[in-house]
């Protein structure tokens, strides 16, 4: 088999390795993964921030290039923590507030919702309209907000649909804390009462989650402040101009590109999906072994 030699590490490459490089190389290419930002017209700043030189190829025609090799050695290494953390009864919270992806992002829950299940996304958090400050060092408080908003659209959120009501402060509210908690239909006979003592409120984000996957970080500077001060793990996609301290675990990519933030949706899916499957096998495995 034919082989390469890299000269930067002197090590032997075969061809099948390389080929697949390129391949998945490509396809981040495709994604504008590897497309930075521009230097601020009249002013003397870099067209990135200083913690994420190392991921930088140069410039080009004035737009930093990113090291894709780079981004998928981070992948890897976010996604398989993400993974451990998941398997050992861990929570996430998945953070996206920039507006023109909230459409991508709820529709992206939605399908989790309806292919994954339901004990799965007990643990799975999320906010894609505004961060509320204070939301994990303040939780005592925040958290009688988001159980007040859960019992409300408990009790009158078909109403509200049904009629179209317009109600803006609980549209406003049911944004920002839609992804903090579920409405639980515990009528085992699959059909829908019209009273509320079938269904039940559970809170997904129970006083801080274990590990925070941050699509936009440059956006929410306060909630690392937030995260490292609880000492809660991050993982964010960082592009060229946002700063990586205070994240454990940077993915350096383009987080303006809408297929990288639907690739990234798809990866944390198969992650659920996978450790759903496992922790199901496990029961099966265990049950077994008790029958024995």
């Amino acid at each position: 088999m034919q082989e390469y030699t890299n000269l930067k590490s002197s090590n032997t490459i075969k061809k099948d390795q390389l080929v697949n490089n390129l391949e998945i190389s490509s396809s981040y290419y495709n994604s504008s993964v590897h497309i930075g930002h521009r230097p601020v017209p009249l002013t003397e700043t870099k067209p990135w921030h200083p913690s994420m030189a190392p991921y930088q190829l140069g410039i080009r025609k004035k737009i930093t290039i990113s090291n894709v090799q780079q981004t998928k050695k981070a992948l890897a290494r976010a996604f398989y923590i993400l993974t451990k953390i998941l398997e050992n009864g861990g929570s996430l919270l998945i953070v996206n507030t920039n507006p023109a992806f909230y459409d991508l992002s709820v529709n992206s829950m939605k399908y989790m919702e309806k292919n994954l299940p339901a004990h799965s996304l007990l643990s799975v958090s999320h906010c894609f309209y505004k961060w509320v400050g204070g939301t994990l060092t303040n939780y005592k408080q925040i958290s009688k907000s988001i159980y007040s908003y859960l019992k409300f659209s408990q009790r009158f959120g078909k109403i509200l649909d049904k009629y179209k009501i317009n109600f803006p402060r609980y549209e406003k509210v049911q944004k920002s804390f839609q992804g903090y908690g579920y409405i639980v239909n515990n009528n085992t006979t699959g059909e829908t009462l019209s009273n509320n003592v079938s269904t039940s409120i559970k809170m997904s984000l129970q006083t801080k989650p274990d590990i925070i996957f941050l699509f936009n970080p440059g956006e929410n500077q306060h909630l690392i402040r937030e995260a490292n001060r609880l000492q809660i793990p991050i993982i964010a996609c960082t592009d060229s101009s946002s700063s990586s301290l205070g994240i454990a675990y940077p993915i350096p990519g383009n987080n303006g590109s809408i297929d990288f933030n639907l690739y990234l949706f798809k990866k944390i899916y198969k992650v659920l999906a996978f450790v759903s499957s496992k922790k199901l096998n496990d029961l099966i495995n265990q049950s077994n072994k008790n029958i024995n």
